[in-house]
């Protein structure tokens, strides 16, 4: 066995770490204390926040954080989100000396003593503006890129049509599936009797919304009533952020039932003439968009020239003739539960992906597909939604066909009446695998990082750290040292099940490395 290290040994091993420290430059790494006051600062903090050691020693770290995050309280949120869980996420904007924000990646550690007492907290920092502001980027890229499709889709849909109702199911069907949107009509109207009617609608394949179609079609409106009158008096493109409550909108009831949400259309205007209205509908909650309405008001004129060619014609061919609806899948899992959460149906992905059938999922039938450790925890957030009628958003795992968990971003949203009660629930499971395992890294190097923060022996830190790595990398780690003779000597085991470490040492010990191997620990240090 070797000798522990001196005290010469730690102090060297300390000096050593204050240089990793005091150099790495990207990342701005000090200590709070429990008092909310920076208690050390490095080069790397200098750097990334612009303080001297001299100026911010002892200041509040309120001073990191934007106007808005000091009123919303976030300095001690992150704390206490620390406290509670070992651990505290920081992800915003933050302010530097000068006074300008940047975005940042961090992570809070509590320390304590040998004796549990809260000494302070480690912070680590890094400036990750760029990556916010190209990720940014891409998403507004994105976003234009579906606002170009959808008018290159209208085009040519318009180039193509021979009909009107052909035309019209082309440019719904066009808008919905570039832009995201469920459920599309086309209002053409009567001049006779000066009102709007129904010609033709379209929606997803996936959803159904029968009360709210079918109402639509058998409803016609005046100038200024409902949303396509309201269209035709107005002019111009108009947003409801949530159609369920408002007051002019006769169809509320069955939107809500149908668990709608934000709606918009446009009029189809000629000159002076208005010929008809488009309107789409989505269950989700949108904020309006002005340049996807100034989109719709071109896509609405093209349209407008189109149904002025095409009028005379179309009025010698049959009106009655139903377009065909096109196959629409989306990759969640998505499913509808009663306002009891008793949940009534799934979409296809779900099945596939579950390996289940419906009479297996009737109700409560989902927590077959949840792993039993978090289970529990999944049931409690879930009724306190039920309970209080909030937004439900969680991450947990839902076991596929194949046996195999896989962690899901799930969603879900109250689909209210024109009263305000929850009529639906709508929830979406997004597999989040490839995030996840990227989270999971850089949770892996935060804690690492506040280990080796708190080192006292080196012995000590790499048990810590090989606990670190489990479960999010393996099972089971197990750390080497190379002893000076050029052998290796086991220094640390860790097992994500505790009963099992006196089997994973004793497999250890019949099968040791062997440097004769092309693989395994010897391996690594050639």
């Amino acid at each position: 066995m070797s000798e522990r290290p001196s005290n010469g040994e730690r102090r060297w091993e300390g000096e050593m770490f204050r240089l990793l420290v005091e150099n790495v430059k990207d990342y701005a790494i000090f200590l709070i204390g429990p008092d909310h006051r920076v208690l050390s600062w490095s080069r790397g903090a200098e750097h990334v926040l612009g303080y001297r050691e001299e100026e911010i020693v002892g200041q509040p770290i309120d001073c990191f954080f934007t106007p808005e995050d000091r009123e919303r309280g976030h300095p001690a949120k992150e704390m206490t989100q620390a406290l509670t869980t070992g651990r505290g996420e920081d992800d915003r904007w933050h302010v530097r000396k000068d006074g300008t924000r940047f975005w940042s990646n961090g992570v809070m550690t509590p320390l304590y003593d040998e004796t549990g007492v809260l000494r302070g907290f480690a912070k680590i920092m890094r400036d990750r503006t760029d990556f916010k502001r190209a990720e940014e980027a891409r998403l507004e890229r994105a976003r234009l890129e579906r606002l170009r499709n959808a008018r290159l889709a209208v085009t040519q849909v318009l180039a193509q049509a021979e009909s009107i109702p052909e035309a019209a199911s082309g440019v719904l069907r066009a808008v919905c599936e570039s832009l995201g949107w469920e459920l599309g009509f086309f209002w053409l109207l009567d001049p006779l009797a000066q009102v709007l009617r129904c010609q033709a609608s379209w929606h997803v394949l996936e959803q159904s919304f029968d009360q709210f179609e079918t109402a639509s079609r058998q409803r016609i409106f005046k100038k200024g009533e409902g949303l396509p009158g309201h269209l035709w008096s107005l002019g111009k493109p108009h947003w409801l952020l949530d159609c369920t409550k408002e007051t002019n909108f006769p169809r509320a009831a069955m939107a809500a039932q149908d668990g709608l949400c934000s709606a918009f259309g446009c009029p189809i205007v000629v000159g002076q003439e208005t010929l008809g209205v488009i309107e789409f509908f989505t269950k989700q909650l949108r904020e309006p968009d002005e340049e996807l309405l100034e989109m719709m008001g071109t896509v609405a004129g093209q349209m407008g020239h189109f149904l002025e060619r095409k009028r005379t014609e179309e009025a010698l061919r049959d009106s009655e003739e139903k377009f065909r609806a096109m196959a629409d899948t989306i990759p969640q899992l998505a499913w509808m539960a009663h306002a009891d959460g008793h949940i009534f149906w799934y979409n296809r992905r779900w099945y596939e992906y579950t390996g289940t059938t419906p009479e297996e999922m009737v109700g409560w039938g989902w927590q077959s597909v949840h792993d039993p450790a978090t289970l529990p925890k999944v049931m409690d957030r879930w009724k306190a939604s039920l309970a209080s009628g909030q937004f439900f958003d969680m991450v947990f795992p839902l076991r596929g066909a194949d046996g195999v968990f896989r962690p899901f971003l799930t969603r879900v949203i109250p689909a209210r009446d024109a009263t305000g009660a929850i009529r639906y629930w709508f929830g979406t499971n997004t597999d989040i695998s490839a995030q996840q395992h990227a989270a999971d890294a850089a949770r892996f190097l935060a804690d690492a990082s506040a280990t080796l923060a708190a080192v006292v022996d080196y012995e000590s830190t790499l048990h810590k750290v090989a606990r670190c790595a489990v479960p999010f990398f393996a099972d089971w780690c197990t750390v080497h040292m190379a002893e000076p003779d050029g052998t290796l000597r086991p220094l640390a085991l860790v097992h994500r099940d505790p009963s099992k470490i006196e089997w994973a040492k004793e497999l250890s010990r019949r099968y040791p490395p062997r440097p004769e191997l092309p693989y395994g620990p010897y391996q690594v240090l050639r």
